[in-house]
């Protein structure tokens, strides 16, 4: 339940004193809400008072002055949420102005701007921390924790995953967190090692592993036209059999990581690079209905490499750690985006967009459940 903030037009400090009691009574059920943290509790206090005199100074601007700027507040664990409401016709670009403004007053992240039934809501986030447990299934798994709990990115629906960050922010680091629970399920899983220095030593999990050699990319390119050649084979056997989606053939998903996809694309020469973007294209294509699903890696999504077009079928878009603004520009099509320190970041799924955490992994074998391959392809 939302609970209203009322307007009321005495000093704060009055307001406080006649407020006193109810005051009391949800300081005792933030306290419990919280779990009893009264650094936690005295923020919320803080935030709620800039969200109230806030909707005062917006509502003040009013000449005839009734009140026209209506506000309420959630209160949640990891943030706070809010729904607010301008009774005059005004453009999408105040309320981000409003949500900017607060995030601002208060030095905590806020979440993009949505409208649900007329209002206009967003996130006040406080520090969140990850946890390493995970969920998989055939439908997807968990990328991290989000400030509503365990997100789960579903690739049935949002197939494919590209993701962004400068060097040094994680992100051969949070894949190897998505390679835990998949090897452990099971699923047969290629990588093309861009670097040639972050999954040599987990090759022998692989279905098939190839480090990029720019002098001979022959290698790489059998490795992908493996993978899209099962592919279609699979997508054909769906045809013979009447059914649309690999669930329900009864198939599970494969997967292909392609680290540090920028780098390769700028190194190929034009036929190669031909080949390989119609072979990525062709996964892009038919892999979400036939579970080949790719997750690429890399810098920057240049439009230069890769055309804004193939990048927003990408289903699940992440940016790791800071990045450039024009890096959050091109990955979720414009917007303001706060960037966010190691182990944290921004995700869109579909329409949604907003921070998440992920649990940094020392030892990703020690937490492997599968026996190595007898070798690896």
């Amino acid at each position: 339940m939302y609970t209203k903030i009322t307007m009321y037009w005495l000093p704060s400090f009055l307001y406080y004193v006649l407020c006193a009691p109810i005051l009391l009574i949800k300081a005792l059920w933030w306290h419990y809400r919280l779990g009893y943290d009264r650094k936690r509790i005295l923020s919320c206090i803080w935030t709620i008072n800039i969200l109230r005199t806030e909707a005062y100074n917006y509502s003040e601007k009013n000449l005839d002055k009734r009140q026209i700027f209506f506000i309420k507040y959630q209160l949640r664990k990891n943030y706070i949420g809010v729904k607010c409401l301008l009774k005059k016709k005004c453009k999408t670009e105040e309320y981000e102005n409003f949500a900017n403004m607060i995030g601002k007053r208060t030095s905590c992240v806020v979440s993009k701007i949505a409208f649900e039934k007329g209002w206009c809501t967003f996130k006040i986030y406080y520090p969140f921390e990850a946890e390493k447990r995970y969920e998989v299934d055939v439908n997807g798994v968990t990328i991290g924790m989000s400030a509503d709990g365990l997100k789960k990115w579903n690739w049935t629906r949002y197939c494919h995953a590209l993701i962004s960050g400068i060097i040094g922010q994680g992100k051969t680091e949070f894949v190897k967190t998505l390679l835990i629970p998949l090897l452990n399920q099971g699923y047969k899983v290629y990588c093309i090692d861009g670097k040639d220095v972050d999954y040599g030593y987990l090759s022998k999990y692989f279905e098939g592993y190839t480090p990029y050699d720019r002098g001979n990319p022959e290698t790489m390119l059998k490795l992908v036209r493996k993978f899209e050649f099962f592919m279609r084979q699979r997508f054909e056997e769906m045809q013979k059999m009447g059914v649309n989606s690999f669930v329900k053939g009864g198939y599970e998903p494969q997967f292909l990581i392609i680290d540090e996809q920028l780098m390769i694309l700028k190194d190929l020469k034009k036929e190669s690079k031909d080949e390989f973007e119609k072979l990525i294209s062709s996964i892009i294509l038919l892999g979400r209905a036939a579970g080949f699903v790719l997750i690429s890696t890399m810098q920057r999504p240049d439009a230069k490499y890769i055309s804004g077009d193939l990048r927003d079928n990408y289903g699940l878009r992440i940016v790791l750690g800071g990045a450039k603004p024009e890096t959050y520009r091109m990955m979720f099509d414009g917007g303001d985006y706060e960037p966010q320190g190691l182990g944290k970041g921004w995700y869109s799924l579909g329409i949604e967009t907003d921070v998440f955490a992920w649990a940094y992994r020392e030892d990703v074998q020690s937490e492997l459940k599968i026996k190595p391959k007898s070798e690896a392809g």
